[in-house]
């Protein structure tokens, strides 16, 4: 939902869905009493819906350029399964021509999700910090 918008800005609000699948392994050899070798592998997957919250402002400098961020935050607790997605942006674009661009975003996305099952539990951590490029179309 745009709440405020003219040729020189844009802000506004999200409200959405996320499908997530996510998986993990772990793999490795058994020794058992200097017998042989037997290769074990393990895994997990889930996956789920996560709500998504978003809200992003626009400023264009002129015509051609313009600077943008972002925020999306997503969150979900769904029976053995939770977790947390939080992303933010900050960025350029170039109108190259009018249907066209290219930008440049700085991004910190950061991901936990956690099972809480009888025969597995575990957590995954991760994050990302660095440079987004991308290209843009619109008709």
């Amino acid at each position: 939902r745009q709440f405020s918008t003219n040729e020189r800005h844009d802000f506004g609000l999200g409200l959405g869905f996320h499908w997530i699948e996510i998986g993990a392994f772990i793999e490795g050899d058994i020794i058992v009493g200097g017998g042989p070798n037997i290769f074990q592998r393990e895994s997990v997957s889930a996956e789920a819906p996560l709500p998504n919250f978003g809200a992003w402002y626009r400023y264009s400098i002129s015509p051609k350029w313009a600077v943008k961020s972002r925020v999306d935050w997503l969150n979900a607790d769904i029976g053995d399964y939770s977790g947390s997605l939080t992303n933010v942006a900050l960025g350029v674009n170039y109108q190259v021509f009018d249907n066209f661009g290219v930008g440049l975003n700085y991004n910190v996305l950061d991901l936990d999700l956690r099972v809480n099952k009888s025969d597995w539990q575990g957590q995954i951590n991760t994050s990302y910090e660095g440079i987004f490029a991308y290209i843009s179309a619109s008709w």
